[in-house]
């Protein structure tokens, strides 16, 4: 299951870092007057399954929408990052398999307000 955990700065996640530095299967969110961030690593079978990890968790907000999409398109042409400087970025990185052939992903949605 995946925790969501909300926070005003990175400042506040480094913090909770310190305090729990296993934070892998939660997705952290960042939500102040300037960004929406959210980022998650989790591991799984597949691509799909983590990317539904991520949009199913992340907290209602209307500049969330469309992104999936947008994303999952970029990924089928095998572009896996997006960036429009000083408005948004996205990107999904993959680690290695393990013996249970479980893959690593990271996932992450940064938008300006």
């Amino acid at each position: 299951m995946i925790k969501t955990m909300l926070y005003d700065s990175t400042e506040d996640i480094e913090q909770a870092m310190e305090l729990n530095p296993m934070m892998d299967e939660t997705l952290t969110t960042i939500e102040n007057n300037k960004v929406l961030k959210a980022d998650l690593m989790t591991s799984t079978k597949s691509l799909k399954v983590a990317l539904n990890r991520f949009f199913k968790n992340l907290p209602n907000n209307e500049l969330f929408d469309g992104w999936r999409d947008c994303m999952e398109e970029s990924i089928e042409v095998n572009m896996w990052t997006g960036k429009e400087v000083g408005s948004w970025s996205w990107g999904v990185e993959q680690y290695g398999e393990d013996e249970d052939n479980t893959t690593a992903y990271y996932i992450y949605l940064n938008i300006v307000k």
